[in-house]
């Protein structure tokens, strides 16, 4: 028994010790070598977005590829909107544009944690 001592106090500490990124943080990795490319778009075409990243309850990065991205911040905020959850956004024209409703879903129980407004989508690019 006491050989698992150790052990045990080290699982209980791990997660203790765990780095989770802060919303500045999370934001600057999904941007990583990206710069700024022009002024905010009102619409994205959905298919354009192969990846979806929740900063925080103000900010959502739409990304295709490693070569463009646009990033949201959704009308007043958005209240549950976080890692781990996603978005359900019914957009019978196959675009995104700023005022469109989107749910926030958690995905494994099904809860609805909020509904938001979509912002403008402000472009951004590799950098050269």
């Amino acid at each position: 028994m006491r050989p698992l001592l150790p052990l045990l106090a080290l699982l209980i500490a791990a997660p203790a010790a765990a780095h989770i990124d802060t919303p500045q943080e999370a934001l600057a990795s999904a941007l990583k070598g990206m710069v700024p490319d022009g002024r905010p778009e009102q619409c994205l075409l959905s298919r354009q977005a192969d990846d979806v990243r929740l900063v925080d309850e103000h900010t959502i990065v739409y990304r295709m590829g490693a070569s463009r991205a646009w990033v949201n911040h959704p009308r007043g905020g958005c209240l549950g909107l976080q890692p781990g959850r996603t978005l359900i956004t019914h957009s019978p024209e196959g675009q995104l544009c700023a005022g469109d409703l989107t749910h926030v879903v958690d995905l494994v129980s099904h809860m609805q944690y909020g509904t938001c407004s979509l912002g403008a989508f402000e472009p951004w690019r590799r950098a050269k």
